[in-house]
């Protein structure tokens, strides 16, 4: 029986315990989070898919430290300015074999080194959950680009999270370019953030840019008023444009004559993947998510770029 711990049960943790419900092995899973709210919510969303599951014990509790002693895998999907406490706690109080974090990652730069070298020591294995490089039409996409090619990589549309979201379609860009090396350009962005959903938080509107190191570009737009929906489009060898909100991409290369084909396209969710990927970590598998270390690459750019722009003279990036 595996030992599965879940440290954060609001909107986004509760989704990777329903997935569990459907992990098919035979596992023990503690839920905490200080939110006795949010633990009703996250046992009823899993009672809906897991009231009949077979060999899954789920508790729940408010404290860490109901947590097992031993870990095999632990999903920390708090808010990004509680991870990284929440991650040392975890780490110096439990052996814990692999993590699964949500992003943002952390709210302080110092948080990534020393996150970093906890995981060093304590020899945990852990990936950061950014979902579309593991999405079959992104790695059939990916196929198809020439290797080594440069690639641009746009997204635009109106508010549609640029802040929060902006980490996730740099990964996709990075995976798609196979570089994880960038610079990036704030000067676009919107001088006034937007309030997020999420108190304490900000969210952005404008223009990021970026350059990969292999020459690769991204440009993330959103539009500050705006509904639209955001289209996520990749050039080089072959063009695609991707509107995931109707599910629909289109593609287009040489083999075709450059005659656009349409394709049906449609976001997985949550709650039908965390078990995929959980099976694959525990069984020793290659899992298709960001590794922990490129991921800190990845995010460090946008996080002290954000910082330099919007932290007000504070250290911590005010973005989730």
């Amino acid at each position: 029986m595996y030992t599965i711990g879940m440290v954060g049960a609001g909107q986004l943790g509760s989704r990777h315990l329903q997935a569990l419900a459907r992990c098919g092995f035979p596992a023990q899973i503690t839920v905490i989070d200080p939110s006795r709210e949010s633990l009703d919510t996250a046992r009823e969303r899993y009672n809906e898919i897991g009231s009949g599951a077979k060999n899954i014990n789920v508790s729940y509790n408010t404290d860490l430290d109901a947590l097992p002693r031993n870990i095999d895998l632990c999903i920390i999907a708090t808010a990004s300015k509680e991870r990284a406490d929440v991650t040392t706690s975890l780490l110096q109080g439990h052996e814990v074999r692999y993590i699964l974090f949500e992003k943002v990652l952390f709210g302080t730069v110092l948080d990534y080194e020393r996150i970093r070298s906890l995981l060093k020591q304590k020899a945990a294995s852990a990936w950061v959950n950014c979902p579309r490089r593991i999405y079959p039409f992104y790695r059939e996409a990916k196929d198809r680009f020439l290797k080594g090619e440069r690639i641009f990589c746009s997204v635009c549309g109106g508010e549609w999270g640029l802040g929060s979201n902006a980490v996730h379609l740099i990964d996709l860009a990075a995976f798609m370019a196979g570089d994880c090396q960038y610079e990036i350009d704030t000067s676009g962005l919107d001088d006034t953030p937007l309030q997020s959903k999420r108190p304490g938080y900000i969210e952005l509107s404008g223009t990021l840019r970026g350059t990969f190191s292999n020459g690769s570009e991204f440009v993330l737009h959103a539009s500050r008023g705006s509904n639209a929906p955001h289209l996520i489009q990749m050039s080089g060898s072959r063009e695609m444009v991707v509107d995931e909100t109707a599910g629909i991409a289109r593609v287009s290369g040489k083999e075709s004559g450059w005659k656009w084909e349409e394709r049906a396209f449609r976001v997985p969710y949550q709650s039908e993947l965390t078990h995929l990927i959980a099976k694959d970590i525990l069984e020793g598998k290659r899992c298709g998510l960001t590794p922990f270390d490129e991921s800190v690459t990845l995010h460090l750019p946008l996080i002290n770029a954000i910082i330099g722009r919007f932290g007000t003279g504070r250290e911590t990036c005010p973005i989730t």
